[in-house]
């Protein structure tokens, strides 16, 4: 366990040596542990003088150790077990080290300190065992190095810690205010500022550390103790909204899940939530999706994948454990706190008072902060809260925090707390009631991102919304603005709207007239290999718009259509579920009559016949119906053209 590890919990991965260790490498084990003990560097300021006092007796002990010149069979359990107890007391140093672990610390200092003592009473155990028996146990170079044994083992076994009289206070103080968190009294700045300082924290990344730790802990404690943690995170993170004026932003995630770039953060995201997947499980199709997400799709009544447009053959979910595991490298790989998977997570009252205390002030600060950095803070406060839980994203959207952030979507902290507000049903009629379809309309056309367009995504799966989205004038235009000109990450996010939006049939028309189809075509011809997911979202708009007979239309005047989505049917790398829309597209563009100039075109290409033949074998049994259709409109256009042919030339040797 590293001290500079955040992101996980508090164990004790003891070794234990077995009995055929040999006393060369155990000895040598035992130096390293006591030289890393003895020079641990101590900044936490809980048992700062206890951990100073343990580190001092382990020197002692590390100068016996180090003359000791060789080990004899009865000293090898009693070292084991001074092996053991060094460990646990550099664990425990460790364990109080830890950035973002101080208010912890301080809340269970009187176990600490019990640990600590008992592993120091263990060292003196240890070395009462060794030193009746030096001459058959050890040999070492300087006969005075036991008397440096005997006063370890006599300084520990008087060992006796307890906690300082100023943590005490600390302590009290803080209970204190979680107390009156719980009987919902405004704590008073004063107080809570003399904690901090009293712990050390004195900036906002100290107070961001802790509650961050803290939330992580939450997830690995059981119910008693997750309490206590949560008590302790709302506390913190008080203190982060209300104490500090400016704030540091976290570090950028890597967009890599591992240092060889194996896996891109987008693949660990869900299609449906575009957030990272806590519980990744895959449909029939082959697709996989957060099972929360899937789930409420399912629940909607819907029993197509959201994807590729197909009909799902079961509603079986299979866990996708492979993709799970990824996601938990992600996680330990960097410094972005592991969400609790429990929907239910504990949190205690003074928790919840604290949350509601917490976002009260931030939509205070929002809609009268006297100055920009003011509201600039409440904003990215606002935006932290809401992508941490669900439970945030309520208490801020029953403080009243949609309006005010509304009123602020040039700010980007503001649209992406909007947008994880988006996210909730509830924040989605919250948007919708005050009228904030139109400042998201015209921030989506104004300063076009990829959070105005999510925003419209979400936004869309309200059936009843989709009209009115449609309706307002600028929404689809600017969709497609960005589908044509905007960062890969913003053209992902407005084909996902669009998708969303053509689920009402007038959309379509209104998709299709604002050339649309035009700019999907232009995604796919610019899309390169292990652009996977674009290009599948792409595809089933596609599909969906070609349901129409305008659509398809629309789809033969694109210049070299056809060839686009035959060189992304034939790719290596694009899925069945893919390929099956690439038919269906294939097929609206041929049928409907007035097709010959497109028939002629995919005739010619000889990839083309390969990849059905291969559908045709490998599909599912939709995909090979739609294949061995499109087959035979080419097969019958080959035999027309093959008998005009043989017409125009009978009539030139009768000429």
């Amino acid at each position: 366990m590293s001290s500079e590890d955040p992101g996980r919990p508090i164990i004790h991965p003891l070794i234990h040596p077995t009995q055929s260790v040999s006393p060369s490498a155990l000895l040598d084990s035992l130096i390293t542990v006591a030289r890393r003990v003895s020079h641990h560097h101590n900044t936490s300021p809980i048992h700062r003088l206890i951990l100073r006092n343990v580190s001092r007796r382990v020197s002692l002990l590390l100068a016996f150790l180090e003359q000791i010149s060789a080990v004899h069979s009865p000293a090898l359990l009693a070292l084991s077990d001074l092996f053991v107890s060094l460990q646990k007391l550099e664990l425990a140093m460790r364990a109080c080290a830890r950035r973002g672990a101080t208010l912890h610390t301080l809340m269970r200092s009187a176990r600490v300190a019990d640990d600590l003592r008992v592993s120091t009473r263990a060292i003196a155990t240890a070395l009462d065992v060794l030193l009746p028996s030096r001459a058959s146990a050890l040999e070492v170079h300087e006969e005075e190095a036991w008397e440096l044994a005997r006063l370890v083992a006599d300084q520990s076994a008087r060992a006796s810690f307890s906690t300082d009289p100023s943590n005490r206070r600390v302590f009290d103080d803080a209970v204190a205010i979680i107390a009156g968190f719980e009987r919902r009294v405004l704590p008073d700045e004063v107080a809570l500022r003399r904690v901090l300082d009293r712990l050390g924290i004195r900036s906002w990344a100290d107070c961001d550390a802790e509650v961050s730790f803290l939330e992580t802990q939450i997830g690995c404690a059981g119910s008693g103790e997750a309490e206590l943690l949560s008590s302790l995170a709302g506390l913190m993170c008080y203190c982060r909204v209300v104490l500090f004026d400016r704030y540091e932003c976290r570090k950028t995630m890597a967009r890599r899940t591992d240092d060889n770039g194996v896996c891109a953060i987008e693949d660990l995201q869900c299609p449906i939530s575009l957030e990272l997947m806590l519980d990744p499980v895959t449909v029939s199709t082959g697709q996989t999706y957060d099972r929360a997400s899937i789930k409420q799709w399912m629940r909607a009544g819907n029993l197509t994948c959201p994807v590729t447009g197909e009909r799902l053959a079961s509603t079986d979910l299979v866990p996708n454990l492979a993709l799970k595991n990824l996601i938990r490298q992600f996680y330990s790989k960097s410094s972005k706190p592991n969400p609790n998977p429990n929907p239910n997570p504990i949190r205690s009252r003074a928790a919840s008072e604290a949350m509601r205390m917490t976002a009260q002030h931030i939509v205070s600060k929002l809609a009268h902060g006297t100055g920009r950095r003011e509201r600039d803070k409440a904003a990215y406060e606002a935006r932290s809260l809401t992508k941490s839980s669900a439970y945030n994203c309520d208490s801020l959207i029953k403080a009243g925090s949609v309006p005010p952030l509304l009123n602020l979507l040039l700010d980007e902290n503001a649209i992406a707390a909007v947008l994880h507000l988006s996210k909730q049903a509830k924040g989605r009629t919250a948007i919708f009631e005050c009228g904030g379809l139109d400042p998201i309309i015209r921030s989506l056309n104004d300063n076009p991102t990829h959070h105005a367009a999510a925003i419209v995504f979400y936004m869309s799966s309200v059936e009843e919304y989709r009209k009115t989205i449609g309706e307002t004038e600028g929404a689809i235009t600017g969709l497609v603005e960005l589908v044509r000109r905007g960062s890969l990450r913003a053209r992902r996010n407005a084909v996902a709207a669009l998708f969303g939006l053509i689920y009402f049939d007038g959309n379509r028309k209104r998709v299709i007239a604002a050339g649309g189809v035009e700019a999907l075509i232009g995604v796919l011809r610019a899309s390169d290999e292990g652009e996977d997911r674009i290009v599948n979202d792409t595809l089933a708009v596609l599909v969906r718009l070609s349901e129409r007979a305008e659509g398809a239309e629309e789809m033969r005047r694109v210049a070299s259509a056809g060839a686009v989505v035959v060189k992304i049917m034939c790719r290596a790398s694009t899925s069945r579920c893919a390929k099956e829309c690439c038919v269906s597209v294939l097929v609206a563009m041929c049928d409907n009559g007035g097709a010959k100039e497109v028939v002629g075109e995919l005739v010619k290409m000889p990839s083309l016949m390969g990849a059905l033949y291969g559908i045709l074998t490998d599909g599912t049994a939709r995909a090979s119906k739609k294949a061995r259709l499109l087959l035979g409109i080419l097969h019958g256009f080959g035999d027309r053209m093959g008998s005009s042919r043989e017409t125009m030339v009978a009539v030139v040797r009768v000429q």
